[in-house]
């Protein structure tokens, strides 16, 4: 078979090389779908990049994703297409031809990337100062800033709702992104996304499954102050395979 003439309908770069062969070969068979959302600065790029690398380098606050970008990529044996959509406000998005395009058929799988509210984009060094840490010490998270870009992942998700209603997808996949943040918040964390107001609004979607996964791009410093976690590589390492093992299993159902 020529590799090169197989167009695959498939919006994330897969994993390892060979992991990649096997599963490619069950997408071909299957013609999954795979839409990837999730607010401004959670790591959605990085998480694509970091499914196919061992190391991955941060990506530049003022260099995130402001538009969907549509890219042709090619391994050693396959070419591929990625879809990753902004953070930012997503209405624009359902119009969207590159969208709509490549959603040709319902039951795709959602992944949509989270972060317990750790959102990291790019700010003046005023506004980090005042709104990302506290107030009486630089080295800690301000609670509201935290608050407050939960309660945003939780309304680009309403807007997204209808949206995921008309395409029905057959999962949906939370990813808890960057753990090396709230790692020592870890049973909150999954009880917000699993049980709390989050996971509301899944009631809606009956003919979905949705599943909690925990990821970890990289370990990396949040608004360049270390996190106070006893997160490693090790955990990381754990995460992915996890994820990878999981990911597999709804591709192949």
């Amino acid at each position: 078979m020529d590799w090169s003439s197989v167009s695959i309908p498939i919006i994330i770069k897969a994993f390892t090389e060979n992991d990649l062969i096997n599963v490619l070969k069950s997408l071909l068979r299957k013609q999954k779908k795979i839409l990837l959302t999730g607010t401004q600065g959670v790591g959605k790029t990085l998480f694509i990049e970091s499914l196919i690398k061992d190391i991955v380098e941060p990506i530049p606050r003022s260099e995130r994703t402001l538009a969907i970008k549509k890219t042709k990529k090619r391994t050693k044996h396959i070419r591929y297409v990625l879809i990753d959509t902004p953070g930012g406000r997503s209405s624009f998005i359902f119009t969207s031809k590159k969208i709509t395009d490549l959603i040709l058929e319902k039951r795709p799988v959602v992944i949509n990337i989270a972060s317990y509210g750790y959102h990291e984009y790019e700010l003046s060094k005023k506004d980090i100062s005042e709104k990302v840490f506290s107030s009486t010490d630089k080295n800690i998270i301000n609670k509201k800033y935290l608050e407050k870009h939960r309660e945003l992942e939780y309304k680009r998700l309403l807007e997204w709702k209808n949206f995921y209603q008309i395409i029905s997808p057959s999962w949906f996949i939370t990813v808890i992104n960057k753990a090396d943040l709230w790692w020592n918040d870890k049973e909150e964390c999954l009880e917000y996304y699993k049980k709390g107001k989050y996971a509301n609004i899944f009631k809606d979607l009956k003919d979905s499954q949705h599943i909690c996964l925990l990821y970890c791009s990289i370990i990396n410093k949040f608004y360049d102050i270390k996190p106070h976690t006893n997160f490693d590589e090790t955990n990381k390492r754990e995460l992915k395979n996890s994820f990878m093992k999981s990911f597999k299993e709804i591709l192949e159902m």
